[in-house]
């Protein structure tokens, strides 16, 4: 979300997009957005675009629970918001929503003509220095990674497979 929100902020900044600039009016081709009119880039950026999240449709839930590797599309996840009524109106409220950051990822791909991925290799990684830094385009995770741990109702931690948006990674 971070270094999303960075290019998000670097187009602001060239010009190209404004924080009172609409869903709608960036991207028309998701009309059908609920409240598209009305959420700002800043609302999506601050999570008070009332926006659903699509983790917490529990049919969603339960594909990815069952479906760890399977990569969903940003339209995908997107559409599953036409199935709920939005939180609240545009800044009426908070809620956390990971749906505003893949449509913030959505703005940055159309504007700026290339992946989100290569984006932020170019425009925040590379100037950084971040040189071990990336969005896996791939299923799994780059090692090295850190080991999760989960508690499932037992007495102890055990240790869980790391998953990542694209898939599960493979321990090395």
């Amino acid at each position: 979300r971070t270094m999303t929100a960075t290019a998000v902020l670097q187009l602001v900044d060239e010009g190209r997009l404004s924080l009172d600039d609409t869903l709608a009016s960036v991207m028309p081709e998701i009309s059908a957005f609920p409240n598209g009119k009305s959420i700002t880039i800043r609302h999506l950026l601050n999570m008070r675009s009332g926006a659903f999240n699509y983790i917490e449709d529990e049919s969603l839930f339960m594909k990815m629970a069952t479906e760890p590797t399977r990569p969903w599309t940003p339209d995908e996840l997107i559409d599953v918001n036409l199935l709920h009524e939005p939180y609240f109106e545009p800044g009426e409220g908070f809620h956390d929503s990971n749906t505003s950051y893949i449509l913030l990822g959505m703005i940055v791909e159309q504007l700026a003509r290339q992946s989100l991925p290569d984006f932020l290799d170019h425009r925040v990684f590379a100037p950084l220095g971040m040189m071990h830094t990336c969005i896996p385009e791939d299923v799994g995770l780059p090692a090295p990674f850190a080991r999760g741990y989960g508690i499932d109702f037992a007495p102890a931690a055990a240790p869980v497979e790391p998953i990542s948006h694209r898939g599960v990674a493979k321990p090395e």
